[in-house]
């Protein structure tokens, strides 16, 4: 929950709570932090925004609302109020099994809220926080980080200089990602924001979808940099340098011979989704056209990159 007093801006929603994990938890939040005796028709929650489309982020939608309608109390002069839901609008191309799962839990929302459950994030929109009685509210930034996924936003609250990236940045380890060239370039464009901070702030600390808070999140983005490149010098080093089959000299790559060498050390249980980031940076590249593909194996363009 993002905000000083309520009504506050909630940021995802979980998972469907199956396991009774989150909602006992955000009740908890709820009951320490609003301030009041009791809760019953108070609006503790106006909007919620959901950063991407995956069902860990967007299911718990229904739970969330059931919860803040049994803390509003039975009254039929005084309707519930639903909270708003926020999204990026999803592209024509995402994959079915996402939209699939976001269409289930829309299903599942009160009925008035089907026909038209979200309104479209855009890329700079700014929410208002309440932070006090004495101020309107805090600016709570929508940051359009296409990568992780087409409708990934991320949010920066710019009065405190936090930063909430969902599953673009992680807490720890790395993330994964849809299409690797959109995804420098938003990590690129989240590194940026601190450049002209007002109060002349470098960085300043990153509240994850998943792990703990980063604290020095412009370092943490620069490194998610940094590994990917990294990553993508390695395969066209691996291009360019002997023959992928020393038998019959044979130049082009498989993915599988590309891993194979790439992470000769790590468990081979890991090779399979190894692959799969592999084979995002060719894409990458070869979208740059420094590589191609001829028969399901790739080659360097040119023997000068």
């Amino acid at each position: 929950m993002v905000g000083a007093k309520p009504p506050w801006v909630l940021i995802d929603a979980g998972q469907p709570d199956t396991s009774n994990l989150y909602i006992p938890v955000l009740e908890q939040a709820v009951l320490e932090n609003c301030g009041v005796d009791h809760l019953e028709h108070i609006e503790i929650i106006s909007d919620i925004v959901l950063t991407h489309r995956h069902g860990d982020h967007h299911g718990g939608v229904p739970s969330v609302l059931a919860l803040l309608r049994r803390l509003w109390g039975d009254d039929a002069s005084r309707p519930f109020p639903n909270p708003k839901l926020h999204m990026h609008p999803l592209p024509d191309a995402a994959p079915h099994d996402h939209r699939d799962s976001l269409l289930k839990m829309v299903a599942e929302l009160p009925a008035g809220l089907q026909s038209d459950p979200f309104k479209a994030l855009s890329d700079n929109q700014v929410l208002s926080v309440p932070t006090s009685s004495s101020t309107p509210g805090a600016s709570l930034r929508v940051i359009h980080v296409p990568g992780h996924t087409a409708d990934s936003v991320a949010l920066y609250l710019e009065e405190d200089n936090i930063l909430f990236t969902a599953d673009t940045v992680l807490g720890r380890g790395t993330a994964v990602f849809d299409d690797l060239a959109a995804y420098i370039q938003s990590l690129r464009k989240l590194s940026g924001i601190w450049a002209h901070h007002p109060a002349g702030c470098n960085t300043g600390p990153i509240y994850p979808g998943h792990g703990p808070v980063v604290e020095d999140g412009r370092a943490k983005i620069e490194a998610y940099i940094s590994h990917r490149l990294e990553r993508e010098g390695e395969i066209l080093s691996m291009l360019r340098s002997m023959p992928a089959d020393s038998l019959t000299g044979e130049t082009r790559w498989s993915i599988e011979k590309i891993v194979k060498k790439l992470y000769v050390g790590y468990p081979e249980n890991i090779w399979q989704a190894a692959g799969g980031t592999v084979k995002k940076h060719l894409i990458k590249l070869q979208e740059e056209g420094r590589v191609r593909i001829v028969n399901d194996e790739w080659e360097l363009v040119s023997p000068k990159l």
